[in-house]
């Protein structure tokens, strides 16, 4: 059966941290909480992270909540002072006492500027970037291929999954409503459409109702597509290849090589074996073409 539509996970699959999620946080902590080690924010964020995915699936509490819970916990973990002592002195910078001498908790005074903040950032481009193979981010690559007709790796690969294979496209996240805002905000055409979220559908990968959500939605379809006419492409073993494969779709496991991929979710003790394991977007597009022309 062709293939008619892929789906896409988001994060580390069309889109990315446009610095590390820790430097990012460890800059917006800082006049508040004064200088946090980025390291012990990386190893804080994943911790609390894990913590509340388990704690509270789904953005059960609303997303607002459920990041601020995440932020609070990362910065006590990364040694924020959680209280201050009636000491009566001060722990100072040059612009912002840490330390208050009145006993009032600290990282509690802070919170409530701090969670906008970052939750402001990670709505927009300003805190992510898209890889250059799911949309164009260079005017140079632009530039070259425009000029010169050589198609280079930098290619917008939903584009040509539109274009030249007439296979619908969508998304669906793990990820809340920001999500929309981010992959509107970086320039992704509308026909990525619908992006899926599990903030909004309150159910989350690797549930196979968010997959069915999407057979349903996608490609405007009269009836549901069939679920060996879609492909979904994502980051993660568990919630994206195997969440697909248990509802019949098809399913590669992206993983990027370097900083930006940073192997993203790859455990120790993590077995690929059997598993169809991709480099880049590129392939998706030679996995279709494939498909469809067998």
């Amino acid at each position: 059966m062709a293939i008619r539509l892929v789906t896409f996970d988001a994060l580390h699959t069309i889109i990315t941290p446009r610095r590390p999620i820790h430097v990012q946080y460890a800059e917006v902590f800082a006049p508040f909480l004064g200088a946090l080690d980025p390291n012990a924010i990386k190893r804080s964020f994943k911790a609390a992270l894990k913590e509340v995915q388990i704690e509270s699936p789904a953005y059960v509490q609303g997303a607002d909540a459920w990041w601020g819970e995440v932020i609070r916990r990362t910065a006590l973990s990364a040694g924020a002072d959680e209280r201050g002592e009636d000491t009566g002195k001060s722990t100072t910078s040059k612009t912002i006492d840490f330390r208050l001498s009145n006993g009032t908790p600290v990282l509690d005074a802070s919170i409530h500027k701090i969670v906008p903040k970052l939750l402001k950032r990670f709505s927009s481009g300003e805190g992510y970037a898209a890889f250059e193979d799911a949309i164009p981010t260079s005017g140079y690559t632009f530039m070259f291929s425009l000029y010169t007709g050589v198609r280079i790796s930098c290619q917008h690969q939903v584009q040509r999954l539109h274009d030249e294979l007439g296979v619908a496209t969508a998304v669906v996240s793990n990820g809340d409503s920001r999500i929309r805002s981010v992959i509107q905000d970086l320039g992704f055409p509308s026909y990525l459409s619908p992006i899926i979220l599990s903030e909004e559908e309150g159910i989350e990968k690797p549930s196979r109702e968010i997959f069915e959500r999407a057979l349903t939605l996608a490609a405007n379809a009269e009836v549901p597509l069939k679920p060996a006419a879609c492909l979904h492409v994502g980051d993660e073993l568990i919630c994206d290849f195997q969440g697909a494969l248990e509802v019949g779709i098809h399913g590669l496991l992206l993983r990027r090589t370097g900083p930006d991929g940073e192997q993203a979710h790859k455990e120790p003790d993590e077995s690929l074996d059997g598993v169809e394991v991709i480099e880049d977007l590129n392939e998706v597009v030679s996995f279709v073409k494939a498909k469809n022309s067998s």
